[in-house]
């Protein structure tokens, strides 16, 4: 014998009603491949790649060559747009924001000559006994210092250094800037 409640209608002769199949939930995969590749069209390179690397519709899709074309275009109409805006060189060599490689190597050329000229003056400065006896420095100074030794820092003669600046402008000229 059957069992009633394990009818799921109990009447046999009503219509059966079922719900309505629902659809499938769309995913990337399943869009056209020309939506994909115009949504691909605003990636850059470096998002293409990881993307190219989860599934074959997406490599092919990445190595296409349409959506690279309309990259291109894209870029080309960007550039046509902002090019005109540019500064022109002169203003951006006056406020210092592009700089040639002469102005680099002119840089460097006053930084030492700066530094020749400091170390001349500081070997011409008077010593701390000097400065003691003359009553500028307390007695006390003259003793060195607890906390650590002091050091000598020895300086090439200002000749070897103008010499050196000559082989560097000589360099210069020939090759241009040493990295």
């Amino acid at each position: 014998m059957s069992n009633p409640t394990a009818t799921l209608n109990p009447d046999p002769t009503a219509p059966t009603t079922m719900a309505p199949p629902q659809p499938a939930p769309l995913t990337l995969p399943h869009l056209p491949q020309e939506l994909l590749l115009h949504i691909l069209a605003y990636l850059d390179i470096p998002d293409l790649l990881p993307l190219s690397r989860t599934s074959h519709l997406f490599r092919h899709l990445t190595l296409d060559p349409l959506l690279h074309v309309h990259r291109l275009h894209r870029a080309s109409a960007a550039l046509n747009h902002y090019i005109p805006l540019r500064p022109p060189l002169s203003q951006l060599l006056s406020s210092q924001i592009y700089i040639t490689r002469t102005t680099m190597a002119a840089r460097k050329l006053g930084r030492k000559l700066v530094g020749i000229r400091l170390n001349k003056r500081l070997r011409q400065r008077p010593s701390v006994e000097e400065m003691v006896q003359w009553g500028v420095l307390p007695r006390e100074s003259r003793e060195k210092p607890k906390w650590g030794r002091r050091l000598e820092i020895r300086e090439a003669p200002t000749r070897a250094k103008v010499l050196g600046l000559r082989r560097f402008w000589e360099k210069v000229g020939s090759e241009g800037v040493p990295g």
